[in-house]
């Protein structure tokens, strides 16, 4: 199963990067109106932060793996993201999936993470994805004077049902889930 959805709230973070993103409210919605970050080919941007994305997963539902499309483009072509990374409970954490790959001139979607991706965080619960301070941050940078645009963001997220949830313990520090019928010795 995957729902996506758009995130619900953007913010420019500042602790992280030494360049602000102007408008960063403008990534909820596939509307044609950006966040934007103008680089002068030095440093990195803030985070830009997206969040409340309302999956509405049910407590049957073990996640699986969380993709991130970031639909964006750079003016001139001079733009990378530097860091792509989940937020779980308004902390910046897990795996960089950033590949430093550039931007494309014209808006396109780019992908992180995927079906069985969950960012090095050593699990993630329904109640992690539910909250309101799930997301993902990025930070970008240029290589020369350009702006990077960001139109909207969106999460999927991945996962199974179990069939009885109060059955099932979420062992996240040892990295895994126990199902029903399994003993921890």
């Amino acid at each position: 199963m995957s729902v996506t959805q758009i995130a619900g709230t953007g913010a420019d973070d500042a602790s992280y990067g030494a360049q602000a993103w102007s408008n960063p409210g403008n990534i909820t919605a596939n509307d044609g109106t950006y966040a934007s970050y103008l680089g002068l080919g030095i440093g990195e941007s803030h985070y830009l932060k997206a969040a409340s994305f309302s999956f509405g997963l049910g407590s049957d539902q073990i996640v699986d793996g969380v993709e991130v499309t970031f639909h964006r483009s750079c003016g001139s072509g001079n733009c990378n993201d530097t860091v792509v990374k989940l937020v779980v409970g308004g902390t910046v954490i897990g795996t960089n999936n950033s590949t430093g790959a550039a931007w494309p001139s014209s808006l396109s979607g780019t992908n992180f993470g995927g079906a069985s991706d969950l960012w090095g965080t050593g699990g993630l619960t329904y109640t992690d994805v539910n909250s309101s301070s799930f997301g993902v941050v990025l930070a970008a940078q240029t290589t020369s004077l350009d702006t990077a645009l960001v139109d909207y963001v969106e999460i999927t997220v991945y996962s199974h049902t179990v069939g009885d949830a109060a059955a099932w313990i979420n062992a996240r520090t040892c990295n895994q889930f126990i199902e029903p019928g399994f003993v921890i010795l």
